[in-house]
């Protein structure tokens, strides 16, 4: 079997897999969110809100130039209640991608004060838009053999 053929019935067995549990989610009279051992899932404030009714639109967004303008906030806060700013958000604007998250956080509480916003910080790669990395060069991290 090649390559093309192997995909091929990949994407069918996903294709069937995927519609048994669309037809199991909504033939299921039970909307609670039970957790495999039988309890209830209690989600607390902060979480963001979710139904089985409908499928929840999640935002991730970053731009390395520049925060979001007022239109592309509203925009976003329309159609979301949850949204990531992602690791190097308006770098080369502020310098500082804190500074930028906490501006477009502010940004999008003021439209929708029950928006859930989370910040991205990719803790695999030391990528350097954040203060927190400034010291996780190949240089200082060999004066620290134990963060390797």
């Amino acid at each position: 079997m090649n390559l093309i053929e192997v995909s091929k019935k990949a994407v069918k067995s996903l294709s069937v897999l995927s519609l048994a549990l669309v037809l199991f989610s909504c033939g299921s009279a039970d909307s609670s969110l039970k957790i495999s051992d039988g309890t209830e899932f209690k989600p607390k404030d902060y979480y963001p809100n979710f139904s089985w009714n409908t499928t929840p639109m999640y935002y991730q967004f970053s731009d390395f130039n520049r925060e979001l303008k007022p239109e592309e906030v509203k925009f976003i806060s329309d159609r979301t209640e949850f949204l990531t700013i992602a690791k190097s958000h308006a770098f080369k604007m502020t310098g500082d991608v804190v500074i930028s998250a906490k501006d477009e956080y502010r940004a999008f509480k003021k439209a929708k004060p029950d928006v859930k916003v989370l910040y991205y910080f990719n803790s695999f790669v030391a990528w350097p838009f954040t203060r927190y990395n400034k010291d996780l060069t190949p240089e200082n991290l060999d004066k620290v053999p134990d963060l390797k």
